[in-house]
């Protein structure tokens, strides 16, 4: 048995992945599991000091993993129109280094209260490891903004859009590990409601769809011999993707 969910959901209360929970064979349920928060089964293994979660879900495999099927497969029709368009120009592209500046600026400014003898040295430390968690997060921000740049080609939305084709024609001659890469390259976020919808997933527009595409190793499709064409089995994407705008929710 396989988990069609397993890895790539989070729980909406407390932001763990969920796990899955299998029926044992002596168990009453006539049903297969449940995908549960992490926290809320193992918190005193995970973090024993933290509070455990009791808000997550038991959500049952028997209808999770039908409504991210039909999900998928309804979202590989809809990115096609953006993927056969040029990636768009950027005039508007984040100022990277007049963030850098005013960071520099204003530990400058720190300093100078110190040897003015305004503050002392303790008194600007928290205000230093501030500007400097700041600067990280300019840094990070400026990478993930390069390979988005790089990744977002002319070739790579090709190269997405022969996916979307070839994983939609393929998807039911597909493995279940095949069928979830596939569901962790279309998704850049699955959470597992407290309540309400089974499911609430964030597809990636056109050019996250492309940068994660691009990234990834070719490899063979299980494909009918009288169709084959070549397609990517994707790894799971990487945090500074770009996510897509829209979220779908699927109710009971």
């Amino acid at each position: 048995m396989d988990w069609l969910l397993r890895g790539l959901a989070n729980c909406a209360a407390c932001e763990r992945r969920v796990t899955p929970l299998p029926s044992s064979k002596a168990s009453r349920r006539h049903h297969s599991g449940f995908y549960v928060c992490r926290r809320r089964l193992y918190q005193a293994r995970l973090l024993p000091t933290a509070p455990r979660c009791t808000e997550g879900r038991y959500l049952r495999r028997d209808e999770a993993d039908p409504v991210i099927e039909q999900l998928t497969l309804a979202r590989l029709g809809e990115p096609r129109s953006a993927l056969l368009a040029p990636p768009p120009s950027r005039p508007n592209a984040p100022d990277f280094d007049a963030k850098r500046a005013d960071i520099a600026v204003r530990r400058k400014r720190l300093v100078a209260a110190v040897a003015s003898g305004k503050l002392r040295l303790e008194d600007i430390d928290a205000h230093i490891r501030e500007l400097e968690t700041a600067l990280d997060d300019v840094e990070a921000e400026a990478a993930a903004y390069a390979v988005e740049i790089a990744g977002d080609s002319a070739e790579s939305r090709r190269a997405a859009l022969a996916f979307v084709e070839n994983v939609e024609e393929a998807w039911a001659g597909l493995t279940p590990p095949e069928r979830r890469s596939v569901i962790a390259t279309l998704a850049a976020r699955i959470v597992v409601p407290v309540s309400g919808a089974v499911l609430e997933v964030t597809w990636r527009e056109a050019s996250g769809l492309a940068v994660a595409v691009g990234e990834a190793e070719p490899e063979p499709a299980p494909v009918p011999r009288r169709q084959q064409r070549s397609r990517h089995v994707m790894r799971s994407p990487g945090p500074n993707e770009e996510q897509a705008a829209e979220v779908w929710t699927f109710g009971r």
